[in-house]
């Protein structure tokens, strides 16, 4: 799939086929600022970002904005710092239709982290992650929209299992 980014120019959509994406190339996957799509072809249940413990999901921090969309991917066993299976720095893309479960971070933000964010996030289920902060979701800064979501059975071991606010 990091190929697909690396070759893609701003505008273009990257359709993704249903399966198990693991490994190098398709973990820690970073827009790199490009304005690209980036979709699944049979939703989240069919095409899933296995990240194996081992690293995030994707990562938008290069300025990305509304113009780079994530649509339709369940991002798993997600493992870092901040931002278990989705890291969003600086950056404001749009998110939807995903799933984010059973990523940790060893301190916020164990499902999704967004720092200086006014990120679009629609239609996710972030259910199943833990942090130290924020075991759904942590906020730093900025103002992400959250619509039609569920946060669900996260853990937060110091503060807020669902979402924790940082400002």
């Amino acid at each position: 799939i990091q190929h697909a980014i690396d070759m893609a120019a701003d505008g273009h959509t990257i359709l993704v086929a249903p399966g198990i994406y693991r490994g190098e190339g398709n973990i820690d996957l970073d827009y790199k600022g490009k304005g690209i799509s980036i979709i699944s072809e049979a939703g989240p249940r069919s095409t899933i970002i296995d990240c194996e413990n081992k690293e995030r999901g994707f990562t938008f921090d290069s300025g990305e904005d509304s113009t780079s969309v994530l649509d339709g991917f369940t991002i798993t066993d997600g493992n870092r710092f901040d931002g278990g299976g989705i890291l969003v720095y600086f950056s404001s893309p749009i998110i939807r239709n995903c799933i984010i479960t059973n990523c940790t971070a060893s301190s916020g933000g164990g499902g999704i982290y967004l720092d200086g964010s006014n990120a679009k996030l629609s239609n996710l289920i972030v259910s199943e992650n833990n942090a130290i902060w924020g075991g759904g979701i942590e906020v730093q800064y900025g103002a992400p929209i959250i619509t039609n979501s569920e946060i669900s059975n996260n853990e937060g071991s110091n503060w807020a299992g669902g979402v924790y606010l940082d400002h």
